[in-house]
C-alpha cells in the first residue's frame, strides 16, 4: 500500500508498523518499531530502506511545517523517542540534506511521558481556573 504525504502516515510508530507488516515474512513477525530501529542501525538488509524512508519524511515534514508555520525548534518525544540512539544523527544528517537551515531539534527530557503531564498540568489549570471563577 503506497502512502502519499509526508504527515503522521508516513512518521508515525504506526507507520513503521505498516511497512514491518506489508514486508510479510521478510522480517520476524511482531516486530516493533523499536526493535526495527535497532535491526536498520545494525545494517539489516529489509530494515535500513524502511527506517531510511521514515527518517527522510520525517526530515521532509519539519521542513515543510518549519517553512509554513515558521517553527525555530522541534521537540520530539512519543515513543519513538526510546531508541533515538539509533536514528538520531541520521535526522540530523537528513535535516541538514534537506534544507541550508535546518530547525533546532531536541529530545523530550520527559520522553514518552511527555504528553501525559502535559495533559496532566492542563488538567489542574482548567480546575484551578473554575474554581477561581475564571
Amino acid at each position: 500500500m503506497e502512502k502519499e504525504g509526508v504527515g503522521s502516515n508516513n512518521v508515525s510508530g504506526t507507520a513503521l508498523s505498516l511497512d514491518i507488516k506489508e514486508q510479510g515474512g521478510l522480517l520476524k513477525g511482531n516486530i516493533r518499531p523499536d526493535e526495527l530501529f535497532k535491526l536498520a542501525y545494525e545494517n539489516h538488509p529489509i530494515a535500513v530502506p524502511i527506517i531510511d524512508r521514515y527518517i527522510t519524511n520525517l526530515a521532509i515534514g519539519m521542513v515543510s511545517l518549519q517553512n509554513i508555520l515558521g517553527i525555530d525548534c522541534f521537540v520530539i518525544g512519543g515513543g519513538v523517542i526510546n531508541s533515538s540512539q539509533y536514528w538520531w544523527k541520521q535526522l540530523l544528517t537528513n535535516l541538514n540534506e534537506v534544507t541550508d537551515q535546518p530547525p533546532l531539534v531536541r529530545k523530550a527530557m520527559l520522553k514518552n511521558d511527555a504528553g501525559m503531564l502535559g495533559a496532566a498540568l492542563l488538567a489542574r489549570e482548567n480546575a484551578t481556573n473554575k474554581r477561581r471563577g475564571e
